[in-house]
């Protein structure tokens, strides 16, 4: 017996019954609350799904979308009927088919992925990177069905995590890689030609009298000159080769996969020839010149600094050597008593007929009748001080 505060919903069942007496009616009532809630609680659900604003679709076993939100509408810009029966790899980008093949592999396992970031494709060809957190859906019996992603629109994080890289790594006036970078690459250029029995070549380059130039005609001129100087080294380069900024008017180029030394040389001619073309920045015409140190491995190191300090200090001796030029390493003496072995190469410029210096080398041999090792010059004081009268 109910009261009036304990009423539920009831659904009536009537039969009737034969009877050889009067006829008689068999009534059962069922309690619907139970059942009215979790209608109700599906219709929340539903509404919930369709009126959030993070993207949630569905997929089948097969790797079809089977169910698709208006916020997923939104994110990759299909229509759900556009979306709806498709493969779910058309929202990834044919660019990371390897990435996107084990993701949705991943998916296909039954795995949970939790902001797994991967690069999309909306319908109207834009790119956006989205993290997806996956679900596996199972019915009642543990069977999985299906997966279920949740899909937020990252791509203004990744953009700005993306200039901070930049900015960490490249040299905000000319856009070059910065010391750090050029460091990990000509490392990864060498782990190559260990490989390969291949060479790699460091070249440092200093703009001659830059300074005279930043200081008389100011530090605008001086930085757009320094721009400039960059596009120009770029275009002297392989492909394959890079250049980078270390210092105010310092610059480096790494050669990778040379088989012949002599190639570095010409690519330094090369530079030098550049250099020398007159620079038009705004209104003036200036006119300069850049010193080259060639460090070669693995004849002058066998890791970045070791190639990086080799060139530093062949830049330092042909500034000695009068500058616009360019020199090897020299090897430091190591007794009193020494023969000179001295290997020059010259490139005949084609505009003026003068002779560039693009390549020198000294070797020096011990005498047989040496009496005594003397200390060998401190190359690294030598260079210092040339670096601070210049």
């Amino acid at each position: 017996m109910f009261t009036d505060e304990n009423v539920v919903p009831l659904a009536p069942r009537a039969q009737e019954i034969n009877s050889p007496r009067e006829a008689e009616i068999s009534a059962s009532v069922h309690d619907l609350t139970a059942r009215q809630r979790l209608e109700k609680s599906q219709q929340w659900l539903a509404m919930i799904v369709e009126s959030t604003s993070e993207a949630i679709l569905a997929q089948s076993l097969e790797g079809k979308i089977v169910s698709w939100n208006p916020a997923a509408e939104c994110l990759f810009g299909f229509a759900s009927a556009a979306a709806i029966g498709n493969p779910v790899s058309i929202l990834f980008s044919a660019n990371q088919s390897e990435i996107t093949q084990s993701f949705i592999e991943r998916i296909a396992r039954g795995e949970y992925l939790h902001a797994h970031e991967v690069e999309c494709v909306r319908r109207d060809g834009r790119r956006i990177f989205v993290a997806f957190t996956v679900s596996p859906i199972k019915n009642k019996n543990g069977a999985m069905m299906g997966a279920s992603l949740i899909a937020r629109d990252i791509t203004e994080r990744k953009r700005a995590e993306n200039h901070l890289q930049h900015l960490a790594l490249h040299d905000g006036l000319t856009g070059l890689p910065n010391r750090i970078l050029f460091r990990e690459r000509v490392s990864q250029a060498i782990t190559e030609a260990r490989r390969h029995g291949h060479q790699v070549a460091v070249l440092f380059i200093d703009l001659d009298h830059f300074k005279d130039i930043n200081d008389s005609l100011g530090h605008q001129i001086g930085d757009r000159l320094l721009q400039i100087t960059a596009t120009r080294l770029r275009r002297c380069l392989r492909e394959g080769d890079g250049v980078a900024r270390v210092g105010g008017d310092e610059f480096v180029v790494s050669l990778s996969a040379l088989t012949d030394s002599n190639d570095a040389t010409l690519i330094a001619g090369k530079i030098l020839e550049t250099l020398r073309e007159p620079f038009r920045v705004g209104r003036d015409e200036l006119s300069i010149s850049g010193s080259i140190g060639i460090g070669l491995y693995p004849s002058d190191g066998q890791d970045v600094e070791t190639l990086l300090h080799a060139a530093d200090m062949a830049m330092y001796h042909a500034k000695k050597t009068g500058r616009r030029n360019c020199q090897l390493t020299p090897i430091a003496p190591v007794s009193a008593a020494m023969s000179t072995d001295h290997h020059c190469k010259e490139f005949l410029s084609p505009k003026n007929s003068s002779h560039l210096t693009a390549a020198a080398s000294t070797h020096w041999r011990q005498s047989a009748n040496d009496l005594g090792f003397v200390p060998g010059i401190n190359f690294t004081e030598y260079f210092n001080k040339e670096r601070n009268n210049d």
